[in-house]
């Protein structure tokens, strides 16, 4: 259902068809059904049914291969790196990244650990600890991937990141993102925390068990 029919749904339950006669706005529910969309999706992750429900429009996946020069590697005294993956709106990734890299001319790809940069750079000044082509680590920062171990110069590196895409904010003009199979617990979840701001605990809880 579109945005204006899920605020209108809710206006009937709640008995106030109009925003004058509700102590919300449109606006209001609107923001309580995006807060509903973000706590289903949350639950689709933990139940794993995320691919699914929802296969097609939420996963994303980024492929790159190229060739590393000599200047386009990770500089690890500074921690930039240009070699990195900047061209993803990554200021929107969702959870369950994965990074799988093939490193230094390779045929064969192997999974990145995804860490902190604070750790990973006290990781790889350690000897014992320091990640190599067959185990190695990434962290996001801003709108990049950034990955160790350091490739060699000017041989062959390829890499794969699959993330999945934070849902767009539901408001005005701007459907939900999800799938209709789960619009009514995004509703019955909006209609629990519409309950819960005018304090009728059992009604709240009520929809929040649906």
């Amino acid at each position: 259902m579109t945005q204006t029919e899920m605020v209108s749904r809710i206006r009937v339950v709640l008995n106030s068809p109009t925003s004058a006669s509700s102590y919300l706005t449109d606006t209001q529910i609107l923001q309580l059904i995006d807060s509903g969309q973000i706590e289903t999706i949350t639950e689709l992750f933990k139940r794993q049914d995320i691919k699914r429900l929802a296969p097609d429009m939420m996963y994303f996946e980024y492929e790159e291969l190229k060739v590393i020069t000599t200047t386009n590697v990770f500089n690890v005294a500074t921690g930039t790196s240009t070699n990195t993956f900047t061209s993803l709106s990554l200021t929107n990734y969702w959870r369950e990244n994965t990074l799988t890299l093939i490193l230094d001319g390779g045929t064969t790809s192997y999974p990145a650990v995804q860490t902190t940069r604070e750790k990973a750079l006290f990781d790889n000044a350690n000897e014992f600890q320091a990640p190599t082509k067959e185990n190695p680590i990434f962290w996001i920062s801003a709108n990049s991937v950034n990955y160790l171990p350091i490739p060699t110069g000017n041989k062959t590196n390829g890499a794969t990141f699959v993330y999945y895409y934070k849902p767009l904010t539901v408001a005005s003009g701007q459907d939900l993102t999800l799938p209709e199979s789960v619009h009514n617990a995004i509703m019955y979840y909006a209609l629990h925390l519409c309950y819960q701001k005018n304090k009728q605990d059992q009604l709240s809880q009520l929809y929040y068990q649906k």
